[in-house]
C-alpha cells in the first residue's frame, strides 16, 4: 500500500480517500450504514490500494445483520489484497 507524504503508515496516498475518513466514521458509528457505505464505496474508487474503506464497507452490511453482502464485500478484499507468492 502507498503511503501519503506526511501521513502515518497506512494513511492512503490519495488525499481524496483519506480527507472524508473521519465524516465515513461519524456515519458509521451514528448506524448511518447506508450513507456510509456510499461513502466507503467512494473512498475505495479513489485509491483501491487502501483497504480499509474495503472492510468497513463489509462492516456496514454486518452491522445491518446483511451477512451475505458483506462477506460479498470480504471477500472482494482477500481477492484483491497483495498475497506474497501469489501472481497477480
Amino acid at each position: 500500500m502507498r503511503t501519503a507524504p506526511g501521513q502515518p503508515s497506512g494513511a492512503p496516498a490519495t488525499a481524496g480517500s483519506h480527507e472524508s475518513q473521519p465524516r465515513r466514521q461519524a456515519l458509521y458509528r451514528d448506524g448511518r450504514f447506508a450513507e456510509a457505505r456510499a461513502k466507503y464505496q467512494r473512498a475505495k474508487e479513489l485509491d483501491p490500494d487502501f483497504f480499509a474503506p474495503w472492510l468497513n464497507l463489509a462492516c456496514t452490511y454486518a452491522r445491518e445483520d446483511r451477512f451475505a453482502e458483506a462477506t460479498e464485500q470480504a471477500v472482494a478484499l482477500i481477492r484483491h489484497a497483495y498475497v506474497p507468492g501469489r501472481a497477480r
